[in-house]
């Protein structure tokens, strides 16, 4: 099996090469799953990945949120490089943190025992639960411990049978693509 990196390098190249109009019409229709799966319509606190340029897109998945008033929370960089969860509310102001990802400008700490659903980015995902990141352990680090249930969007092409996994990953319950929706079998 490959290694971690050499699979991250090759899934991030398979990403950037989609078509913009591809990824967002996947994007679109990975939310539209989303929208009817019910553990979306019974949370209450929604965790959310604020997408880069070449990431599923979420922005449609945020303002359904605020539509139907549910509480949005994403991460946060702080001054000394450590990540918490802040509430987004629809009208908070927004600065660039690191990576260019937006985050809310006025941090309001959110403890992640309280989030329902937890929307999260990865560079592949198999079907186990396994999810591969982009290596710095920011999720692994708040979902360790957390109850809610996890929830990975992908492009299809990013789910694979098999990826290499530690002890300190954190796995996933299921996986939306724009193809399909994927109960994953728990490690």
């Amino acid at each position: 099996m490959r290694t971690k990196k050499e699979l991250r390098e090759q899934f991030i190249l398979l990403r950037k090469s989609l078509r913009g109009d591809l990824r967002d019409k996947a994007s679109n229709q990975i939310a539209q799953r989303l929208f009817i799966e019910p553990i979306f319509n019974a949370c209450h606190t929604l965790q959310i990945y604020i997408a880069k340029q070449f990431e599923v897109q979420t922005e449609q998945i945020v303002l359904c949120a605020w539509l139907l008033k549910k509480r949005v929370v994403v991460p946060a960089f702080l001054e000394n490089n450590q990540v918490v969860l802040s509430e987004w509310a629809e009208n908070g102001e927004r600065v660039a943190g690191p990576f260019g990802i937006r985050m809310p400008l006025h941090v309001r700490a959110v403890d992640p025992c309280e989030v329902d659903l937890w929307i999260v980015p990865g560079v592949a995902f198999d079907t186990q639960g396994n999810r591969l990141g982009f290596g710095g352990g920011v999720f692994d680090r708040l979902l360790k411990g957390t109850r809610g249930f996890k929830v990975g969007l992908a492009f299809d092409f990013q789910v694979v049978d098999a990826l290499p996994a530690d002890k300190t990953d954190q796995p996933i319950d299921q996986i939306i693509t724009e193809k399909r929706t994927i109960r994953c079998s728990r490690r």
